[in-house]
């Protein structure tokens, strides 16, 4: 079994400065977790087969870099970095995390996603922040019958673990152009068939600083 990881990112773009994140930062400031913290850390695990950044980055040793620029200028053009990086994926499993986010990996985190074969497609991790607590604080991350979002939960996308065939058949590329893509993404989904599962031994961080993802 092999594992991508793909990271979509608009910190390194022409308007990074100005335009701002769902936690009224500028993208720009994603650069310093991204360089410092987050790319390390990937690029240190052996989990990954493969890393790749997508979007408005630049190149570095060690990683696949797809220039992707952004159109939109919103969590929008996610959508077409994620398809053109997953073009260039090769993993039987492939990890997609926004650039505010970090995967942390647990011992034998391969052999938690190798038992759930038969009855997982999506493994959505437990997301958590340090920004406000040092011990970490739970987040939301699309988990079912929290109010006032959908009843039977939904892959966020801040970070989710996707078997190949999902996005195969449910490219990032049809997904509607729309704030709330992830929900989209999810209704297709599902509706292709396909078992979406959350996962409390799995953790991203969220490590947006300044943000208050809490909100």
């Amino acid at each position: 079994m092999s594992i991508s990881l793909c990271i979509n990112t608009c910190a390194g773009g022409p308007k990074a400065a100005e335009t701002l994140s769902s936690g009224r930062q500028s993208h720009m400031q994603r650069s310093f977790a991204l360089r410092n913290f987050i790319l390390p850390a990937a690029l240190a695990d052996p989990t990954f087969s493969q890393v790749i950044v997508v979007g408005e980055w630049e190149p570095g040793n060690g990683y696949i870099y797809i220039e992707v620029p952004s159109e939109r200028f919103s969590c929008v053009d996610a959508l077409a970095q994620r398809q053109a990086g997953f073009e260039r994926s090769r993993g039987d499993w492939v990890v997609f995390q926004h650039d505010d986010h970090l995967l942390e990996r647990p011992t034998g985190w391969e052999s938690m996603i190798d038992g759930r074969t038969e009855s997982t497609d999506v493994l959505v991790p437990a997301r958590y922040t340090r920004l406000r607590d040092v011990n970490g604080e739970r987040l939301f991350n699309g988990e079912p019958e929290q109010p006032p979002n959908p009843p039977e939960g939904y892959a966020s996308g801040h970070c989710c673990i996707y078997r190949r065939e999902v996005i195969e058949r449910c490219p990032w590329s049809a997904v509607p152009a729309v704030h709330q893509w992830d929900r989209e993404h999810t209704k297709q989904i599902r509706e292709a068939g396909f078992v979406i599962q959350y996962s409390d031994a799995l953790r991203c961080w969220d490590v947006e600083a300044g943000s208050a993802p809490w909100i």
